[in-house]
């Protein structure tokens, strides 16, 4: 969606320059990320093509790119190989795959992020 600008005049100086240039993943697209990504760029903090998302269903993934304009793959590597900050905002008991997924993929200098959200025990 081109209608989200990093130059909204609620958000100070300092957050969007922290994020400027800086390409954000989020591996698992579901209503956590959604949240997570529409209050990114209603804030203006991030613009849209610096973020990639993924999600396993093709469905979620169109929703997703129509409805913010952000990039959406299917492989949850291939959205965070090129990301600064990686969110993991997967179901607990997908996060064990999602792990081995990335493992060896990430460079010592991304910073991941997990909202896992735990079970209740």
């Amino acid at each position: 969606m081109s209608g989200h600008s990093t130059n909204d005049p609620r958000v100070t100086g300092g957050a969007q320059a922290a994020l400027a240039g800086t390409h954000l993943a989020f591996v698992g697209a579901g209503v956590m990320a959604e949240a997570m990504i529409a209050g990114l760029l209603d804030r203006g903090l991030v613009a849209a093509d610096q973020i990639v998302a993924s999600h396993p269903r093709a469905d979620r993934r169109e929703i997703l790119h129509r409805k913010w304009g952000i990039g959406a793959l299917e492989s949850n590597a291939e959205a965070a190989a090129t990301a600064g900050l990686v969110f993991l905002t997967v179901k607990p008991q997908a996060l064990t795959g999602v792990a081995n997924q990335l493992h060896g993929r990430l460079a010592a200098s991304q910073v991941v992020i997990s909202v896992v959200a735990l079970l209740p025990s």
